[in-house]
Protein backbone atom coordinates (compact mmCIF):
# COMPACT_ATOMS: atom_id res chain seq x y z
CA UNK A 1 0.00 0.00 0.00
CA UNK A 2 1.52 2.95 -1.06
CA UNK A 3 0.84 6.87 0.06
CA UNK A 4 -1.25 6.89 -3.49
CA UNK A 5 -4.34 4.70 -2.30
CA UNK A 6 -4.78 6.27 1.31
CA UNK A 7 -7.24 8.51 0.91
CA UNK A 8 -5.95 12.33 1.51
CA UNK A 9 -8.28 12.98 4.62
CA UNK A 10 -6.63 9.53 6.56
CA UNK A 11 -2.78 10.79 6.31
CA UNK A 12 -3.90 14.17 7.22
CA UNK A 13 -5.72 13.16 10.39
CA UNK A 14 -2.44 10.80 10.76
CA UNK A 15 0.03 13.84 9.93
CA UNK A 16 -2.23 15.81 12.85
CA UNK A 17 -2.18 13.51 15.16
CA UNK A 18 1.71 13.06 14.83
CA UNK A 19 2.68 16.88 15.08
CA UNK A 20 0.19 17.54 18.42
CA UNK A 21 2.00 14.53 20.16
CA UNK A 22 5.08 15.67 18.96
CA UNK A 23 4.57 19.23 19.49
CA UNK A 24 3.05 18.78 23.23
CA UNK A 25 6.03 16.43 24.24
CA UNK A 26 8.21 19.45 23.13
CA UNK A 27 6.64 22.58 24.13
CA UNK A 28 4.14 21.36 27.04
CA UNK A 29 1.21 22.86 25.20
CA UNK A 30 -0.86 21.92 22.28
CA UNK A 31 -0.50 23.71 18.51
CA UNK A 32 -2.44 26.71 17.51
CA UNK A 33 -3.83 25.38 14.14
CA UNK A 34 -1.76 27.77 12.48
CA UNK A 35 1.01 25.99 13.86
CA UNK A 36 -1.08 23.01 12.46
CA UNK A 37 -2.26 24.14 9.30
CA UNK A 38 1.68 24.94 8.61
CA UNK A 39 2.97 21.83 9.62
CA UNK A 40 0.92 19.53 7.62
CA UNK A 41 0.21 21.70 4.56
CA UNK A 42 -3.38 22.28 4.74
CA UNK A 43 -4.86 24.94 2.69
CA UNK A 44 -6.57 27.04 5.47
CA UNK A 45 -7.35 27.38 9.20
CA UNK A 46 -10.94 26.47 8.52
CA UNK A 47 -9.68 23.27 7.03
CA UNK A 48 -7.64 22.12 10.39
CA UNK A 49 -10.55 22.98 12.56
CA UNK A 50 -12.68 20.86 10.61
CA UNK A 51 -9.91 17.82 10.78
CA UNK A 52 -9.48 18.71 14.43
CA UNK A 53 -13.29 19.02 15.24
CA UNK A 54 -13.32 14.97 13.10
CA UNK A 55 -10.85 13.77 15.62
CA UNK A 56 -11.85 15.19 18.69
CA UNK A 57 -15.13 13.56 18.00
CA UNK A 58 -13.94 10.17 16.88
CA UNK A 59 -11.48 10.47 20.58
CA UNK A 60 -8.02 10.47 19.04
CA UNK A 61 -7.11 14.20 20.10
CA UNK A 62 -9.01 15.72 23.20
CA UNK A 63 -8.90 19.53 24.19
CA UNK A 64 -7.39 20.55 27.06
CA UNK A 65 -6.92 24.35 29.36
CA UNK A 66 -3.60 24.18 27.40
CA UNK A 67 -4.23 22.83 24.10
CA UNK A 68 -4.79 19.50 22.13
CA UNK A 69 -3.33 16.11 23.14
CA UNK A 70 -3.12 12.83 22.27
CA UNK A 71 -5.45 10.98 24.46
CA UNK A 72 -3.62 8.74 27.38
CA UNK A 73 -5.01 5.05 28.11
CA UNK A 74 -7.73 6.60 30.60
CA UNK A 75 -8.93 9.54 28.20
CA UNK A 76 -9.10 7.38 25.28
CA UNK A 77 -11.04 4.23 27.48
CA UNK A 78 -13.50 6.96 28.45
CA UNK A 79 -14.02 8.36 24.84
CA UNK A 80 -14.33 4.56 23.21
CA UNK A 81 -17.21 3.87 26.43
CA UNK A 82 -18.81 7.45 25.31
CA UNK A 83 -18.86 6.66 21.64
CA UNK A 84 -20.73 2.93 22.94
CA UNK A 85 -23.57 5.01 24.60
CA UNK A 86 -21.82 4.69 27.80
CA UNK A 87 -22.18 7.85 30.41
CA UNK A 88 -18.88 8.52 31.78
CA UNK A 89 -18.60 10.85 34.82
CA UNK A 90 -14.80 12.20 34.89
CA UNK A 91 -13.46 11.83 38.64
CA UNK A 92 -13.14 14.44 40.80
CA UNK A 93 -9.84 16.20 40.70
CA UNK A 94 -7.72 16.04 44.21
Amino acid sequence: MNEQTIPRAVRIDVKIVSFVRAFRLTYDRGPSLREIMLEVGAGSKTAVSRAVARLVTAGRLVRHADGLAVPGDVEAAVALLRRRGWQVVAPLAA
